[in-house]
């Protein structure tokens, strides 16, 4: 049995691969070559700060429990992307989350850093208003490069909805960020 998943076809069951020539790299080397990209893309799908690092693990635990299943059929960044989204769907949903109460230090900490990191950070505040989906359509093409088409895959949306979702995305961070900027007296 398979099932459509960021662009191909993901096995669903612990049958081998239709292609013996797909060659399945390890779990090791996996988190070696795409440790960061998962790092990276957890905390633009807003996930604090001091959670990210539990649910990395939670994604490669996934990773690891599900990596006989991927035949190569999506490249494999996508493959991660999608199990990332549903990790931090899962932890969205964890009552935890909810009864967590949110304090402007992180903001004032982070603020005070400078050059690159100043700059992401921001971004990152500036995506936290921008709903679920639309936040990983712009993460996904504005920040990783990505090809709409594998976008609208990846998130499992039709390719005209990805391009209206990421035109919303667009809006409300150009928004957040002159607000932001307007703010510290960068802007007229």
């Amino acid at each position: 049995m398979t099932r459509a998943l960021g662009g191909g076809l993901v096995r669903a069951s612990a049958e081998p691969a239709p292609s013996a020539s797909v060659s399945v790299p390890s779990l090791r080397e996996i988190f070696d070559a795409h440790g960061a990209y998962v790092v990276r893309n957890i905390r633009r799908m807003g996930v604090p700060e001091p959670d990210v690092e539990d649910v990395a693990q939670d994604l490669f635990v996934v990773v690891h429990r599900k990596l006989g299943q991927y035949d190569g059929s999506c490249a494999l960044r996508t493959w991660l992307f999608a199990i990332a989204r549903r990790v931090v769907a899962d932890y969205r949903k964890r009552a935890h989350r909810r009864r967590e109460l949110v304090t402007e230090e992180v903001h004032e900490q982070i603020a005070g850093s400078e050059g690159l990191e100043n700059e992401m950070a921001m971004m990152e505040r500036a995506l936290e208003g921008v709903e679920w989906r639309r936040r990983m359509v712009f993460v996904l093409y504005e920040l990783e490069g990505q090809p709409m088409p594998e976008v609208a895959a990846t998130v499992g949306c039709p390719l005209s909805t990805a391009y209206r979702w990421l035109q919303v995305a667009r809006d409300h961070v150009r928004a957040a960020l002159e607000r932001e900027l307007a703010g510290k007296g960068r802007l007229p």
